[in-house]
């Protein structure tokens, strides 16, 4: 609760609703087959799948089958170049990103994840129009492949969450810096939850969602401009917290880790200010506490409105949180602290637990001992138990053969791929890391991983048009949907183009190759078709020239 003594209880302001977030849907994908065309190469089949050899055997057989390790036929851990000694970091990473989404092409239950950077657009819909994959290149260098398809998962896609959080990091960064040029202030607000092990991660997050819109929801934060009683007088607007402390909007983030108490969720807020949370206490706060105390005190505004905020925030939150039935959260659970550094330390987080590279390698260093502040029971991100699974080779195995048309489906802790052509399915159950990594893809469904606060379309207030000013500092972007930004064309012209049976039969089965072929275009455009040949991948047309 606010001490009343302090906090500005002013009454002539406009209160504007918060629109309640955006319902997303979490059912399943595309009711529609997906449809690619089926390979018949028994032997790079049992190759890919790796294992046993009962398990290659199997495999040689076609059809839907469970995998063993999905490390086989990626790229490896450390890498070199045979053609220019050691591989940029760019490199790296990249090669990172393909190897683990190679893997998720048999282990994820997302049909989206499954076809990502491997089927040809139009296939996933039965439309196969498009004859092959272009290999292209910029006029800056930079290659990549055209007429793919791209599932625009923030959440667990290793290369569209990098796609995604590059551009969503610049728009942070831009509406930071245009709040600081209008005299702004920012703050970081995160929002902690207790938690159990056991205790299911879309049940945490469902508890999240609703502590939010307790919070940050309701007239307690938005405020209203009162009303007319059925007696005819008239009850004066009120004012909430979010004009009372002069905030312009909020930008939040949520986090996921997994450790030895089960999954654990918070929420990083960036609160952005007018001119700071000072206004919100009354102006003459040094002469009452004076009063109070029989001596002069010199008070910190800031440091004294950063605390009644966050007790005003902490009674909505853990109310929120109880009410979804959840545990009261503890007396740290609201941590409101000013951002000094121009937000950058906010969009680094961001950019460090948002991408699948950046999370891996920062799990690697904790392994290696190159970050020692974390224990032994330090929580991991679900990309860096994705990359322990990627490169671990104890890793357990995991995944299920698409078949030609297919469905996938995951049922609890059961993971089921449905051959729609004979109605066969297959079922598989994840075991360690991987059961963990399934419940995070199901449970992150549909979630956006960042909310901003709308616009005012009608700005009236000077808070409100500081608040339009910092969202239109964003930029373009802004308005692209995650699978748009993950869609975007390479503007480039094409190197090769690769035929639909060579990319089906050959390539997919060799992720490695796809980095490869990417980096030759870059360094040396002129080999790739040669490159190609060598390998038994067809281009079109055939012939001389690159």
């Amino acid at each position: 609760m606010h001490p009343t003594p302090i906090v500005r209880r002013t009454t002539d302001t406009r209160g504007v609703s918060h629109a309640k977030a955006k319902k997303l849907s979490t059912g399943a994908g595309s009711r529609r087959a997906q449809r690619e065309p089926k390979a018949e190469h028994g032997a790079s089949r049992a190759q890919a799948v790796g294992g046993s050899a009962a398990r290659r055997r199997e495999a040689a057989a076609g059809g839907a089958r469970r995998l063993g390790s999905t490390q086989n036929k990626c790229t490896p851990h450390r890498v070199t170049c045979r053609d220019a000694g050691l591989v940029s970091d760019l490199q790296v990473r990249r090669r990172e990103r393909f190897r683990a989404r190679a893997a998720l092409w048999q282990a994820s239950t997302l049909k989206s994840v499954r076809s990502c950077g491997r089927l040809i657009h139009g296939d996933d819909y039965g439309q196969h129009e498009i004859d092959g994959v272009t290999v292209k290149r910029s006029v800056g260098g930079k290659a990549g492949f055209g007429n793919l398809v791209t599932c625009g998962s923030p959440w667990a896609c290793p290369r569209c969450s990098a796609v995604i959080a590059a551009r969503r990091s610049d728009e942070l960064a831009g509406a930071i810096r245009a709040a600081h040029a209008q005299g702004g202030r920012t703050y970081l607000l995160t929002l902690t939850m207790r938690h159990r092990s056991g205790q299911g991660l879309a049940e945490l997050w469902d508890g999240l969602s609703t502590g939010w819109r307790r919070a940050f929801g309701g007239t307690p934060w938005t405020g209203d401009r009162g009303y007319r009683r059925k007696d005819g007088t008239l009850r004066p607007p009120r004012i909430g917290d979010r004009d009372r402390f002069g905030v312009g909007g909020l930008v939040r983030a949520v986090e996921v880790t997994h450790g030895g108490n089960g999954w654990h969720l918070h929420a990083h807020v960036l609160v952005v200010t007018v001119g700071g949370l000072g206004v919100g206490l009354v102006d003459d706060i040094e002469d009452q506490l004076s009063d109070m105390v029989a001596q002069r005190v010199t008070v910190d505004r800031d440091w004294l409105a950063r605390q009644a905020m966050a007790a005003a925030v902490f009674e909505r939150w853990a109310a929120g949180l109880t009410k979804a039935g959840l545990e009261m959260p503890g007396s740290a659970a609201v941590d409101l602290r000013p951002i000094g550094d121009d937000g950058d330390e906010y969009v680094s987080a961001y950019l460090a637990k948002s991408t699948y590279d950046v999370a891996r390698r920062l799990g690697a260093e904790v392994a290696a001992g190159a970050i020692t502040k974390t224990g032994r029971g330090r929580n991991r991100t679900p990309f860096e138990l994705l990359g322990g699974l990627v490169t671990d080779p104890d890793a357990p195995g995991f995944g299920v053969r698409t078949p030609r048309h297919w469905h996938v489906l995951a049922d609890g802790n059961e993971v089921l791929v449905v051959d729609t052509d004979t109605n066969e399915v297959t079922s598989t159950t994840p075991h360690g890391d991987w059961r963990l990594w399934v419940e995070f893809e199901q449970a992150s469904k549909g979630r956006r991983q960042l909310v901003w606060s709308h616009r005012v379309d009608e700005a009236a207030t000077a808070r409100e048009r500081f608040w339009n000013a910092c969202l239109d500092a964003r930029g373009g972007s802004a308005d692209m949907t995650d699978e748009e930004l993950a869609d975007e064309r390479l503007d480039g012209d094409a190197v090769v183009t690769i035929t639909r049976e060579a990319w089906y039969r050959v390539v997919t089965w060799n992720p490695a190759w796809m980095v490869e072929l990417l980096e030759l275009a870059e360094s040396q455009p002129d080999r790739v078709r040669v490159w190609c040949e060598a390998r038994g991948i067809a281009v079109d047309p055939p012939g001389d020239g690159p």
